[in-house]
C-alpha cells in the first residue's frame, strides 16, 4: 500500500526566529516505511518543503517546514 502527501499550508515559520516566510527554497520527498497492515508492505511518501528566513538577523538561512504535532523522526535510516 503506498499513500502519498504534501503540506498545504503557504508558508512556515523561522525554527530559530520564529519569521514566519514564504519563501520557498526547495523541495525533496522523505519515504517512510511502516509496519505491515493487513499482510501487505505500507509505505508513506511525504513532500517536504524548505523555506529561506527572511529576518536578516537570524543566523538559520534555510529550515524544513515542521509537519504539525508529528512523531516521525527528523532523521533516519533503516536498520541492517
Amino acid at each position: 500500500m503506498q499513500v502519498e502527501t504534501k503540506s498545504r499550508s503557504h508558508g512556515a515559520a523561522c525554527l530559530d526566529c520564529g519569521t514566519l516566510s514564504h519563501r520557498l527554497h526547495s523541495h525533496y520527498v522523505r519515504k517512510l516505511a511502516d509496519m505491515p497492515a493487513h499482510g501487505r508492505r505500507v509505505s508513506l511518501s511525504m513532500t517536504v518543503r524548505r523555506f529561506r528566513c527572511t529576518d536578516k538577523g537570524c543566523r538559520r538561512r534555510t529550515f524544513v517546514e515542521p509537519l504539525g504535532d508529528s512523531r516521525l523522526p527528523t532523521r533516519g535510516r533503516r536498520p541492517g
